[in-house]
């Protein structure tokens, strides 16, 4: 945030979003800035406004349209932490949050001393909606 043609100090920033104020700063400096924790925000479009005011009472405004999304996130529903498993084993796995498709599942899985015995295997990925990627 910056302001220019104060004609006097002290010069006061408000800065809003959505119309809710989040900051104010006021001394003798041109510019100003705000750490904005995005978390909690509702993901989609947002407005900032700022209103800078100078020690005569002149007032100038900004705003400007920005969109929150949510961070990208990896999670599996299966198996369970700390499961046991045997033989032909489903693994559910899920992508959430700001990306755009395609989109890359990438499982990889390592023995002590080695990939599977030294052995190639296949793991077959199911992906609903989407189409499969082969890795060599």
């Amino acid at each position: 945030m910056s302001a220019s043609g104060a004609g006097a100090t002290p010069i006061a920033f408000t800065l809003t979003v959505d119309g809710a104020q989040v900051f104010t700063a006021s001394g003798t400096a041109t510019t100003a800035s705000f750490d904005w924790d995005t978390t909690g925000m509702a993901t989609g479009t947002h407005t900032l406004g700022l209103t800078v005011r100078d020690g005569t009472g002149a007032t100038a405004t900004a705003s400007r349209t920005v969109t929150v999304s949510a961070p990208l996130k990896a999670s599996f529903s299966s198996p369970a932490q700390g499961a046991t498993v045997s033989g032909s084993t489903k693994i559910d796995m899920a992508a959430t949050g700001a990306f755009n498709t395609p989109i890359t599942f990438k499982l990889r899985h390592r023995r002590p001393g080695g990939l599977l015995d030294g052995r190639r295997r296949c793991l077959r990925l199911v992906l609903l909606g989407h189409t499969p990627v082969r890795d060599r």
